[in-house]
């Protein structure tokens, strides 16, 4: 490509990009403020947390989008659930008849970019799960580029996916199997033990595990 048609194309591009950005400041009636709210610069959080007994349930599913998932041991008897919800998205909690909580983002449709977890203020508004040593059942965790972090849990089967974030896993146990899946984020697992079996995959991310026999 010749130099004079490279230079063509960037103009291009910065024009585009600034048109986009003039047209977002009269769509919010010319104030800076608001467009650099809806874009994620000051989006305020409200913390939401809830409790459940952990015999209420046997399958926890988390489902989410940019932010990380961290979840830890419980400090007694209950699963208890931290999130943050915003004007541009929330955390939706259903508890199923058969013993399934279900904890999905959902985003309202505007401020679209804050929706996705892009924003510029310091604040990272993760899911958090902590769990008790009495619960048996399932854990299946799913985001698209936040990272899946667990430690010390024991569980009967996990499963977590994410297309490019990071899993690290650090002393958790599953009775059935363990699935990890990534495109290009990397793993880091130590400690863990899955007595039927580990399915571990990923395209192009970095696998580093360390597996307890016994």
């Amino acid at each position: 490509m010749k130099k004079g048609t490279k230079i063509a194309l960037i103009v291009a591009a910065s024009l585009v990009v600034l048109g986009l950005i003039f047209c977002g400041v009269a769509l919010v009636g010319g104030n800076w403020a608001r467009l650099n709210a809806s874009m994620g610069g000051e989006i305020h959080y409200e913390q939401k947390q809830y409790a459940y007994d952990a015999d209420q349930l046997d399958r926890i599913v988390l489902n989410d989008i940019a932010r990380d998932i961290v979840v830890t041991a419980s400090p007694d008897d209950q699963i208890h659930v931290s999130c943050y919800d915003s004007e541009q998205s929330y955390y939706d909690l259903d508890l199923s008849a058969t013993g399934t909580l279900t904890i999905t983002l959902r985003t309202t449709g505007s401020h679209w970019i804050g929706s996705f977890g892009i924003h510029l203020d310091a604040f990272d508004p993760r899911l958090e799960v902590s769990i008790p040593a009495s619960y048996a059942g399932e854990l299946k965790a799913k985001t698209t580029s936040g990272g899946i972090f667990l430690t010390d849990v024991t569980l009967s089967e996990l499963s977590a996916s994410t297309t490019s974030g990071e899993i690290a896993l650090r002393d958790v146990s599953a009775s059935g199997t363990a699935v990890l899946s990534s495109t290009s984020g990397d793993f880091l697992v130590e400690g863990l033990t899955a007595e039927l079996g580990l399915n571990c995959s990923t395209t192009s991310g970095d696998m580093r595990l360390r597996m307890r026999c016994g």
